[in-house]
């Protein structure tokens, strides 16, 4: 099952979703976890996953508009 190799390693804490896209992954992920952060470089991208996220009532989630690089300071 897909699902379950996609989102069966979370520890049902707290998730980092590197390069979320459009949230795609979130729903489910947010599902198994206490909080999930969502990271991306498009702007469009997480204002979808918010709109997406907000219309299925999930609210266990934020999300970083921000690159990886910047976001864990690497040189």
């Amino acid at each position: 099952d897909t699902i379950a190799r996609r989102t069966g390693f979370t520890n049902g804490e707290r998730i980092l979703d590197l390069l979320c896209g459009f949230g795609r992954w979130t729903p489910f992920l947010a599902e198994q976890n206490d909080l999930v952060v969502g990271l991306d470089v498009s702007f469009d991208c997480i204002t979808v996953a918010q709109n997406m996220c907000a219309s299925l009532g999930i609210h266990n989630v934020e999300f970083i508009n921000n690159s990886v690089k910047d976001f864990l300071n690497f040189s």
